[in-house]
């Protein structure tokens, strides 16, 4: 599945590029992608929690001015329900990251689980689970160039 680490702000605060994010109280989660993507911004105020959820409570709040988190949780949360006041950063968004299934080294379940991925990909069932779950424009559904 594809990823990315994205910003979260209350609607109507205007960040257009890195420089105006000097100064701010930006939260991620400790350990994270989103603790090392904040932490790439120079002149933050950088302060990390214990999970994402928690910075997205903060910018609710009004006790942090950005929260860094995965994209599709930032989806899930962002103007919806009591988070309706905020909204995705897109234009300060990180690269592309994927989503894996990891498996400890020679493990005879890899080769079990990708050709399931494979054959769950070719019949359409990733894509129907992904049209359920609006990730369709996330999901890959072809392994014919990644599994190994």
């Amino acid at each position: 599945m594809r990823n990315k680490q994205v910003l979260i702000v209350k609607k109507g605060t205007i960040v257009n590029t890195a420089e105006d994010l000097k100064g701010l109280k930006v939260f991620a989660e400790s350990g994270s992608a989103g603790e090392g993507y904040a932490k790439g911004f120079k002149g933050i105020n950088y302060k990390g929690v214990s999970k994402q959820v928690d910075a997205l409570m903060e910018v609710n709040a009004g006790t942090a001015d950005v929260a860094v988190l995965d994209e599709q949780l930032a989806k899930s949360y962002c103007g919806k329900g009591n988070y309706s006041d905020l909204q995705i950063l897109d234009i300060l968004s990180s690269a592309e990251e994927f989503y894996a299934i990891g498996f400890k080294k020679n493990s005879g379940l890899t080769a079990k689980v990708n050709a399931e991925l494979v054959k769950l990909g070719k019949d359409g069932t990733i894509a129907k689970l992904a049209e359920k779950y609006g990730l369709q424009n996330t999901a890959i559904t072809d392994f014919s160039n990644q599994v190994k």
